[in-house]
């Protein structure tokens, strides 16, 4: 999933090292006969092989985590032993982006066409890149995704256009969205990274904020009346 090339190790190379995650294919000779092998990771079985009584076994697997693993043979004679998993996994971050305007607010028209440019990079590649609408009830919701699986690379830029008018905007509305971009790893739900928010307003117009100010004013004066009553009556 990270676009890197296959590549072979053998063990006289010394310390052997994969990203978590990645497709293995490990083959070995034991001192015995074997009857099943077998690899553990976080107390689960993630591969296994029967060996039917040959010293010469080969599996394929794949580890979901860089958490230290157990290689656990049967011999076929029931003698069982275990060792430590002979490949370090290498942790997988997630990608980090972010929008390239420094601006966490700004004002738009409700029928206006906003190009948000953005910024996202990843320890191995950057596999799509969603721009989300958060609702506070709702919760955040994908309006646009670029998908960047067919050619991984560690970093992706681009724009997503935002057509405020398709959200219903009216003067006085404001509305975040925010950028999620994702890699390809394993545990999908680890490998979101989150941009910063931005909150864009619609701006209410010159009539309706002079409105809105007499409105305001009226109820100051009718509060304040209110309160010299009581003041009078006490």
């Amino acid at each position: 999933y990270t676009g890197l090339p296959a590549r072979a190790i053998s063990d006289t190379e010394g310390k052997a090292e994969a990203p978590e995650g990645s497709a293995l294919r490990f083959s070995a000779e034991s001192t015995v006969p074997l009857n099943t092998v077998k690899v553990l990771q976080d107390g689960a079985l993630v591969g296994q092989v029967a060996a039917g009584d040959a010293s010469a076994f080969s599996l394929e697997l794949s580890l979901p985590s860089a958490n230290p693993a157990t290689l656990e043979l049967l011999a076929s004679s029931g003698i069982q032993a275990e060792q430590a998993w002979p490949i370090v996994l290498l942790p997988d971050l997630a990608p980090a982006v972010d929008f390239s305007a420094s601006e966490r607010r700004q004002s738009a028209a409700p029928d206006a066409v906003l190009a948000l440019e953005y910024q996202a990079q990843d320890d191995y590649g950057v596999v799509s890149v969603a721009l989300e609408r958060l609702d506070p009830k709702a919760g955040p919701a994908e309006l646009s995704r670029v998908d960047n699986r067919e050619r991984v690379s560690p970093q992706l830029q681009g724009r997503f256009f935002l057509e405020l008018a398709s959200l219903g905007l009216k003067p006085g509305d404001k509305v975040q969205v925010r950028l999620a971009a994702r890699d390809g790893g394993p545990q999908p739900e680890r490998r979101i990274g989150y941009s910063r928010t931005l909150e864009i307003f619609v701006p209410i117009a010159e009539e309706a904020l002079a409105a809105r100010d007499a409105a305001r004013r009226e109820q100051e004066k009718t509060l304040a009346a209110l309160l010299g009553a009581q003041q009078e009556n006490l």
